[in-house]
Formats: structure tokens, C-alpha cells, sequence
């Protein structure tokens, strides 16, 4: 009987072992569970059940995503003060220079408008540019450029024709005076122009047309080699066949205007409207750099002639100073 006792006792006692070991396991899977909410929370910042974990994962990797994604849209469109190329939008934009509203302005001449400007305060800031476009910001000869083309436009004391130059195409501009050569439109357009002025009671002739290196050279050591009445040699228009000396009774020899002859005053009221133009008009010596000379005419076609007339341009200088590069090598039209 006690056997009996000892034995029941001894087999209560294993029970309750391993109810306290079972207990055990399950508080420990208890508290393991509260600590991995825990810090499931802390990670996420938001509250997580046990049995969803996989909600859980897939929002951090959403987080990381987005975390990238602003990382990159900043490094795209915040401007690094390092670069040279970024903007940057706290720097006020530079004043826009007055001379570069005009048409005819050359941004590599800035430097040299200002300094001009600077020199000649009366000027406007029209004329500081087509001036320095024609270099008459220098001396007369002081820099000359060689003009190649075979019918060169603006040829004066910065200009001059290549060494060898002869016009083609040269015809008499009198019929009974072979030896006064124009080119075809030259003569061509003076036969227009006499014919107007004998309609208008006038009779002009030509008295010097084109001239040689040679010929040139002779008239400007005759002269006494001084510039301004006469160019030098290869800056002569009468060596591109388009100048021309005019003749009109009552002129005592060559034209005279200005009051001082009616056919002068008819033949600067109208070269114009055939193309030509006076070359050296009354007070321009010091953008022409020769002497006023009413009975030079210069055929330079209708569309140059009409233009010049229209704005009231008096010079080719000024006319190339507004159309830059115009006295290259100018192509009738």
C-alpha cells in the first residue's frame, strides 16, 4: 500500500514538472513575441501585428525606394554651387550693352566702341558703331586691308586693290574717246543719266573714267604725293572702272554744285535715281579722307544708290558701317 502511495506521488510530482517546464516555454515565446513587436515598431514607426510580417517588409523596402528616389530628384535639380555650368539664379543678369540693340553692332568691336566712345563723347552711339565697323576709329593708312574679289565695293584709305588689279569688261564711256573705259554697267547707267540730264536742258560729258596703277601713281606724285587731294595707288576707284570726272557747261571745266552751277545741282539731285552716287560730298573729309569733290561720281547700282538716298546716307564708309561686309566684294544685284 505505501509502494502504492509513493509511486502515485512520485508521478504527480513528474506532472507538475512539466507543467511548470511547458509554462515556461510558453512565457518565453510570450516575451519573444512582445520584443519582436517592439522592434518591428521602432523600425517602421508604426504598429505591427506578428502575423504580418511580410506587410511589414515590403513597406520598408517601399520606404528605401523612396528615400532613393528623393535623394536622386535632389541631386538632379538643387544646383551645386561647385559647378561653373549651374546657374545661379541669386546673381543679377548683366546690363545688356547699348550698343548691341543695333542691327549692324559686332560683339568682337565692344571693347573698341566703348574706347571710341569714350574719345568722342559728341558722337551718338549710331555713328560710334558704323564708324569703328569702318575702321575710322584709326589714322588714315594706318592699318590697310588688301580687298580681294573681282569687284570690290568700299575701296579708300583703309582698303586698297590687290597688287595686278584691271577691271573686266572696260568699254568707252564717250563714243569718240576710246580712251575713257568704264565698266559695262558704268557706261551703261552714264548713258542714262546724260540722256536725262539733255532732257532736262543740261549736257554732260566725262572727262576721267578708269585709270592704271601707272596713271594713278603719276597723278599722285604730280600732286606732290599728299594725301587728300588724290589717293594713292590701288586706292583709287578710278582703278575699279566706276568712278567717273564730269564735265557740264558753265562749270569752267569739271562739275561744281552747291549753288555754284545749275548742272551741278541737277547731277546731285538726281545720280541716285541711276545708281550712282557722289563719292565725296561737301564736309566729309574726315570719314572719305579726300578733299569735297562734286564732279566724282561712283556707279554702285540701284539697290546701294536707293538705300543711301533713303536713309539720307551720305558716304559708302557709313553705308558698309551699317551692312558689315557689304565692301568685300560686292555682287551687283
Amino acid at each position: 500500500m505505501e509502494n502504492r502511495r509513493t509511486r502515485r506521488k512520485k508521478q504527480v510530482n513528474s506532472n507538475v514538472t512539466f507543467m511548470l517546464i511547458g509554462t515556461g516555454i510558453i512565457v518565453f515565446i510570450a516575451v519573444a513575441a512582445v520584443i519582436f513587436v517592439m522592434i518591428a515598431v521602432v523600425d517602421t514607426g508604426a504598429p505591427v501585428r506578428a502575423d504580418d510580417s511580410s506587410v511589414s517588409i515590403a513597406g520598408e523596402r517601399e520606404t528605401i525606394a523612396d528615400e532613393a528616389d528623393f535623394e536622386t530628384v535632389q541631386e538632379e535639380y538643387e544646383p551645386n554651387p561647385h559647378d561653373s555650368t549651374t546657374e545661379q539664379y541669386n546673381e543679377p543678369p548683366e546690363p545688356a550693352s547699348p550698343f548691341s540693340v543695333f542691327s549692324f553692332y559686332i560683339p568682337e568691336n565692344a571693347a573698341i566702341y566703348e574706347s571710341f566712345q569714350s574719345e568722342n563723347p559728341h558722337l551718338d552711339t549710331e555713328a560710334i558703331i558704323w564708324m569703328v565697323n569702318s575702321s575710322l576709329h584709326l589714322p588714315f593708312f594706318e592699318e590697310i586691308t588688301t580687298v580681294e574679289g573681282s569687284n570690290p565695293l568700299l575701296i579708300n584709305t583703309y582698303n586698297r586693290l590687290p597688287s595686278g588689279f584691271s577691271p573686266i569688261g572696260l568699254l568707252p564711256v564717250n563714243s569718240n574717246e576710246c580712251d575713257l573705259r568704264a565698266t559695262m554697267e558704268t557706261v551703261e547707267a552714264f548713258r542714262n543719266l546724260r540722256q536725262a540730264a539733255r532732257d532736262a536742258g543740261f549736257d554732260l560729258s566725262v572727262v576721267s573714267a578708269y585709270r592704271s596703277a601707272a596713271r594713278q601713281r603719276a597723278i599722285f606724285e604730280r600732286q606732290g604725293s599728299v594725301d587728300g587731294a588724290v589717293m594713292r595707288p590701288y586706292h583709287s576707284e578710278h582703278q575699279t572702272g566706276r568712278a567717273l570726272d564730269l564735265w557740264g557747261p558753265g562749270s569752267s571745266g569739271l562739275l561744281d554744285h552747291g549753288g555754284a552751277t545749275p548742272v551741278g545741282d541737277w547731277v546731285a539731285a538726281n545720280v541716285n535715281a541711276h545708281g550712282f552716287i557722289l563719292r565725296y560730298p561737301y564736309g566729309t573729309t574726315h570719314i572719305t579722307g579726300i578733299i569735297f569733290e562734286p564732279w566724282h561720281i561712283t556707279y554702285v547700282g540701284m539697290e546701294i544708290s536707293t538705300y543711301m538716298y533713303e536713309n539720307g546716307i551720305e558716304t559708302l564708309e557709313e553705308f558698309v558701317g551699317r551692312n558689315p561686309g557689304a565692301g568685300m566684294d560686292w555682287v551687283r544685284r
